[in-house]
């Protein structure tokens, strides 16, 4: 019952009171009927089912209540059930589309997920890679391009070749580089160099190279001299 009371109980009861002490709960009252002048001790459901001259739920129709009240009571209840009935409907109908909705999308989801584990283990990559971001951000755009036929993720020439170019520029920029050159000689005692590039990131295997100040000094120009923090070597090279 809303806010307040009900019309209900001003239109069709003589006086009406809370009956706390008596009845089963807040909306339990003590009426007395507007037309026959009985009292009960009822809620509002069991008012209207005596005054629309039906009865029912525990208590009589009213014989003293004029017909085209009763009429209108009835009339009115009809309508407060059919709208509350079309109210139920209309949730279950909600709840059955987004639990139709929720299954579509695990159904879409599963295999997809079962696709991509099963290429990790083919392909022996390691678990920790599906808790890494970048991981994150390559599923969410795969996701984003949709279904597309003709395209199959990155391009193997471009990965392997001016993808790695591009990678090693962009960290030598934003983080610097050391130059590191390790010497050694080989079965003929001929003196050689390896010349790698280090950063906070990793180090990469750059050339190997005979004993020269010269080649030092190229090593540096190809990296960038803006890009070069130090150069670290030991007494063989």
């Amino acid at each position: 019952m809303p806010c307040g009371i009900s019309s209900v109980w001003k239109n069709h009861t003589s006086s009406h009171a809370l009956a706390s002490e008596v009845g089963s709960g807040s909306g339990t009252r003590r009426w007395v009927c507007k037309y026959c002048g009985k009292t009960y001790c009822t809620t509002r459901t069991r008012l209207i089912c005596h005054v629309s001259g039906l009865g029912g739920m525990g208590i009589g129709a009213c014989t003293a209540v004029p017909s085209e009240i009763a009429e209108a009571v009835q009339k009115e209840n009809n309508l407060a059930k059919e709208a509350s009935s079309a109210r139920r409907r209309e949730s279950a109908a909600t709840s059955i589309d987004l639990l139709e909705e929720a299954e579509v999308a695990m159904g879409g989801v599963g295999p997809s997920c079962s696709k991509i584990e099963r290429c990790i283990l083919d392909c022996n990559l390691s678990f920790n890679v599906l808790t890494t971001d970048a991981w994150k951000k390559m599923i969410k755009a795969i996701a984003q391009v949709g279904p597309c036929d003709n395209w199959h993720g990155a391009d193997y020439n471009r990965l392997h070749g001016p993808m790695l170019v591009e990678e090693k520029e962009r960290i030598e920029q934003v983080y610097g580089c050391s130059i590191l050159s390790d010497g050694w000689s080989d079965m003929r005692r001929r003196h050689i160099i390896n010349i790698m590039v280090s950063s906070c990131l990793g180090i990469y295997f750059l050339r190997a190279i005979d004993c020269s100040k010269y080649h030092i000094k190229v090593a540096i120009q190809e990296v960038g001299v803006e890009n070069v923090v130090q150069v670290v070597t030991d007494n063989a090279s």
